[in-house]
């Protein structure tokens, strides 16, 4: 498991968060009297997760996994610009068994 940043430039916000905590620590002795004991200690945490959150958002972060199984996907274009349903049969087909397969896929479109 590895993780990734699309934008890791983005991570220089992080010096944002020391600027935070020598806020609130020189704030200290005021928000202590008006929230509490309890109640600034738990805002501190939450206030710098929240930024911390946002620096990582924007720095797109990813958690990548190593792959163990192999998927693999068919695409088959129907449409009227391909010109699959327009081409003649070759191989052990036959004329009339390739013009009924191509009217049936044509009227299910």
């Amino acid at each position: 498991m590895r993780l990734s940043f699309i934008f890791p430039f983005a991570l220089t916000l992080l010096a944002l968060v020391p600027l935070l905590w020598a806020f609130a620590f020189a704030t200290n002795a005021v928000n202590v009297r008006r929230l509490g004991t309890w109640r600034w200690p738990a805002l501190f945490v939450l206030r710098s997760l929240i930024l911390l959150a946002l620096i990582f958002a924007l720095a797109g972060t990813q958690i990548r996994r190593p792959v163990d199984m192999l998927t693999t996907v068919f695409l088959v274009d129907g449409s009227d610009s391909f010109p699959l349903l327009n081409a003649r049969p070759h191989g052990s087909i036959s004329t009339r068994r390739w013009r009924r397969k191509t009217q049936a896929i044509r009227r299910r479109w």
